[in-house]
């Protein structure tokens, strides 16, 4: 894991591995911000419609690796191909 703090932004940068993304080998950079109430609030910065919010940074690492998953099972199974699909396969990058 690594941390960039960036005090122009007043975002802290942090690479995570989600536990699902370990899975695919796949890295995403959490965009760490202050919130109110005592609250961080963090956003995928390669995908920055997921985002959540917690109390700690580990909470926080948590409930992004949450929301990353619902995210990602729930683009699977919004996706409608367009024209005659003709395989569908599980890709892993690395």
């Amino acid at each position: 894991m690594s941390f960039k703090i960036d005090n122009e932004k007043n975002a802290c940068f942090v690479n995570i591995n989600s536990t699902f993304a370990k899975k695919y080998d796949m890295k995403y950079t959490l965009v760490i911000k202050q919130g109110r109430d005592g609250f961080l609030i963090g956003q995928l910065k390669e995908l920055p419609e997921v985002f959540t919010q917690g109390l700690s940074i580990s909470e926080l690492k948590e409930n992004i690796a949450d929301v990353l998953e619902m995210y990602l099972e729930d683009m699977r199974e919004k996706y409608v191909p367009q024209g005659v699909m003709l395989d569908e396969e599980e890709m892993i990058f690395a």
